[in-house]
């Protein structure tokens, strides 16, 4: 096995110029960087593959591709791509281990060791790219649930929180951390709540929005829900469900109308000017 390695070591010249060609020639994400600068990756890489194949514990080239795959999907290359490249690499492995390694027994326990090798990077590399994809993942659903929790301050010391869509446990607490954090920074004496656009109430739901009061007026402000259509009035009585504590107004308008009440304002009609 040394001797077939340190062969080897003579034939890495060979290994990387086959390797970079095809790779160069024959994968899109490779061929709009310059086949010295593929060449310089294949040599980099192969080096650290031979020295594993003589390893009792094989990581260097399942480490340099750990960073090359981070590299390249930050740059926008496939995933598919860096895999293909591999896959050529292993391919003119086992041709130079054919024509150059005469025993069979030999010839397959290095085209079982190059396997070995070349698997222990893919699955490095799968979990770089798993790790990246969630990091994404997390990334787009925190941005989604920013986007569909506005907070809008109407007027100084009131703030109006416009829910759409279906309310779970995870996107109530994003509700109530924002929520808090915009009554702290806005130093918002009412809240409105507007439920309009959220299509069903049940216990759960409505468990969130009595948390939500709950929170909003330990920081001594005070909520007000509007929206409840006649079909959610109905199902909230027939499910026994119990708004305790919140003040309830038909529509936004009134809700708008009732928090200026609480601060001693109101909207009054702008007076005709003389003429």
């Amino acid at each position: 096995m040394s001797y077939n390695v340190e062969h080897f070591r003579e034939l890495l010249p060979t290994l990387v110029e086959r390797s970079a060609k095809r790779i160069h020639a024959e994968l899109e994400g490779y061929r709009d960087i310059e086949l010295s600068q593929v060449q310089t990756l294949a040599n980099n890489s192969l080096t650290q593959f031979i020295e594993d194949l003589i390893a009792d514990t094989p990581h260097r080239f399942a480490e340099f591709w750990r960073k090359i795959t981070e590299q390249r999907l930050q740059a926008g290359i496939p995933l598919d791509s860096v895999l293909q490249a591999i896959e050529i690499a292993e391919e003119e492995v086992q041709k130079l281990v054919q024509e150059h390694v005469d025993d069979n027994d030999d010839q397959i326990k290095l085209i079982i060791r190059t396997h070995h090798v070349v698997r222990s990077a893919v699955v490095s590399m799968y979990r770089v790219y798993e790790a990246l994809y969630n990091n994404l993942l997390e990334a787009q659903q925190s941005a989604i649930r920013e986007l569909s929790t506005p907070i809008v301050p109407i007027h100084e010391g009131i703030l109006v929180l416009p829910l759409v869509g279906s309310i779970d446990s995870s996107r109530a607490a994003t509700i109530i951390e924002q929520l808090l954090e915009a009554i702290t920074l806005n130093q918002a004496d009412v809240v409105i709540m507007d439920i309009t656009g959220v299509p069903v109430i049940d216990t759960g739901v409505a468990n969130y929005l009595l948390q939500a009061a709950r929170a909003v007026r330990l920081l001594g402000s005070q909520v007000v829900l509007v929206g409840i259509s006649a079909e959610i009035a109905q199902t909230i009585v027939q499910l026994g469900i119990e708004l305790t504590g919140l003040t309830t107004r038909s529509n936004l308008q009134a809700g708008i109308e009732y928090a200026l009440s609480l601060l001693n304002l109101a909207i009054c009609e702008q007076a005709p000017e003389a003429e």
